[in-house]
């Protein structure tokens, strides 16, 4: 933690004998401690001895010594794997296992985001969702195992389509949904129709039968919520359906 024997840290100050990281968190923390005289608690990267960085919860306690005077004990201890093992645990609670994409928790977290910015600065989006054509027909005919190739390619493909701003969700099953940032309906016609023609040209069953998607396209307004916005562009996915599938409707 410090790299150093008791008799050599007696006499001095805790910034000559630890990073300047470390010491400044500790400082800031006694500091709290001694007006407060209470116990405080947090949790920081410090650079230890070694030069590399741990992650640490550090605990302050304020004791009484000599009657009148107040001194704090600090507690330090490494939870760096712990940190790191809880990271990964949440970063998958985002995460669809099978295409690797963002899931429905990502994305309701994403789209209220969108909506909160439309709302304050007027900032544009669009939503596009769509769905694979005859997906259980696939699955039905060539086993699930191709099916969940298509959905893994497919998602790839599209996502090679997007902008690094754009948002590529699989809520479940064959349907997916993408958040266009800062982009108006034109705009998102052009993608989504790309999208479509996309996913026609390079997608092809294990028997060389084409895939194709229907789509629904839509600009959020600033009196949608989630729930409104999400309707309209899914009636215009089922819209796409019943005209024939493999097209956008808007």
């Amino acid at each position: 933690f410090v790299g150093k024997t008791k008799e050599e840290m007696i006499g001095h100050y805790d910034y000559e004998l630890v990073s300047k990281d470390m010491s400044s968190v500790f400082r800031e923390m006694d500091i709290k401690t001694l007006e407060t005289n209470e116990v405080s608690s947090g949790y920081a990267w410090l650079t230890y001895p070694n030069g590399k960085k741990y992650y640490n919860l550090i605990k302050k306690i304020p004791f009484n010594y000599h009657e009148s005077d107040i001194g704090v004990l600090g507690i330090g201890r490494d939870i760096t794997a712990l940190h790191l093992s809880q990271q990964k645990i949440e970063l998958q609670s985002y995460v669809d296992d099978l295409t690797k994409l963002n899931n429905r928790k990502s994305y309701n977290e994403r789209v209220e985001e969108l909506l909160a910015l439309k709302k304050r600065y007027k900032t544009p989006f669009s939503m596009i969702i769509y769905d694979i054509d005859d997906f259980k027909y696939i699955n039905d005919t060539y086993g699930h195992k191709v099916g969940d190739n298509v959905l893994v390619k497919m998602s790839a493909l599209i996502k090679s389509l997007l902008r690094e701003s754009d948002y590529l969700f699989r809520l479940g099953g064959e349907e997916f949904v993408i958040l266009l940032t800062e982009t108006n309906l034109e705009n998102a016609k052009k993608v989504a129709l790309k999208v479509c023609k996309s996913v026609e040209e390079n997608l092809k069953t294990i028997t060389d039968n084409k895939i194709t998607i229907s789509v629904g396209v839509s600009e959020v307004n600033e009196s949608d919520t989630e729930d409104t916005i999400f309707k309209r562009v899914d009636d215009l996915l089922y819209k796409s359906k019943l005209s024939g599938k493999n097209r956008v409707s808007f």
